[in-house]
């Protein structure tokens, strides 16, 4: 079963470190965050580092909607 990553999000780094900016996403099958580096767009990651669920093939609506 697949399914898709909820609470995607970026934000920015108020520190001092070189990383200024961050993605999140909410896995919710195993009730975890995963946070990576933010690269110019949000990296959909296919399956979950912390529990191994597929998060492929699952149509995101909102790619599909047309915004005027």
């Amino acid at each position: 079963m697949s399914t898709k990553w909820q609470e995607r999000q970026v934000f920015e780094n108020k520190g001092k470190n070189r990383i200024e900016e961050w993605q999140s996403a909410y896995c919710p099958y195993c009730k975890r965050y995963h946070t990576t580096p933010y690269m110019y767009y949000f990296d959909d990651y296919n399956f979950c580092p912390n529990c191994g669920q597929d998060m492929r093939n699952v149509k995101d609506e909102s790619k599909n909607q047309v915004s005027c």
